[in-house]
């Protein structure tokens, strides 16, 4: 039987969004529960722009390295990338990050569930609504009830979007922005699809660091949303770091 709970509103989604509305709420004296299956601060701290700067800045003192033999400066032996080391410095990082945010849930008073929910489709007798949540293997390990059963006036769902797969033959076999994060090793030959930004910041990336980037898009120059003058300085950059 699911151990049940009680709250003035349950929130679906520990990112920017359902952190900010459950604390905001908190505050305001409402009791208040939030979901999460994976980690906490959604896809900007985990798989989006906080691991993207830490690689972006090693990429760009990898490229600096690199330049400063035009100012005289010479190195014994050529710089070397070391991938592992880069990733779980980088993990680390986020793992404190994910813990600042359980802390300022804690001290909200914001309960917080790990794992799966769906949202029951029959309400309570009284009109409430109800939210499974199927407890993560860690939660579980930890003596969490394997099902949970929130009941709850409100319900926000914040659990953020998911890319849109390519639908071609082959696409099955490419990686999105957060599979990127997930390398493990650091590819010699990479193609990145797509003229959008993150695209773009990720090749950028990835060349610098001594992969060798090719790069797709449909139209005749990526960023094509932005101004052209940003277009062209952004090709420009692209050729001169060697992208293909």
């Amino acid at each position: 039987m699911a151990a049940a709970h009680h709250f003035d509103c349950v929130v679906l989604g520990g990112g920017s969004g359902g952190i900010a509305f459950a604390r905001r709420a908190a505050t305001y004296g409402a009791k208040v529960a939030l979901v999460e299956r994976s980690r906490m601060g959604g896809t900007c701290v985990n798989v989006g722009c906080v691991p993207k700067k830490i690689m972006w800045c090693a990429a760009n003192a990898f490229e600096s390295l690199h330049g400063m033999r035009h100012l005289g400066v010479e190195f014994s032996d050529p710089p070397r990338l070391n991938w592992q080391k880069l990733v779980q410095n980088r993990e680390n990082y986020i793992k404190r990050l994910n813990r600042i945010y359980e802390d300022n849930l804690d001290k909200s008073q914001v309960r917080r569930f790990y794992g799966f929910a769906t949202l029951n489709p029959q309400n309570h007798s009284d009109g409430q609504h109800v939210v499974l949540v199927n407890s993560s293997k860690e939660e579980a390990a930890k003596g969490a009830e394997p099902l949970q059963r929130l009941t709850a006036k409100h319900v926000l769902i914040a659990t953020g979007g998911r890319p849109s797969p390519l639908g071609v033959p082959g696409g099955e076999l490419c990686i999105d922005s957060a599979g990127f994060f997930a390398l493990q090793q650091q590819p010699r030959k990479v193609g990145v699809v797509g003229g959008g930004y993150i695209a773009v910041e990720l090749a950028a990336v990835l060349q610098s660091l001594g992969s060798e980037t090719h790069f797709f898009c449909r139209q005749h120059a990526p960023l094509r949303k932005f101004d052209s003058m940003i277009q062209q300085q952004n090709l420009a950059n692209m050729r001169r770091l060697g992208i293909q």
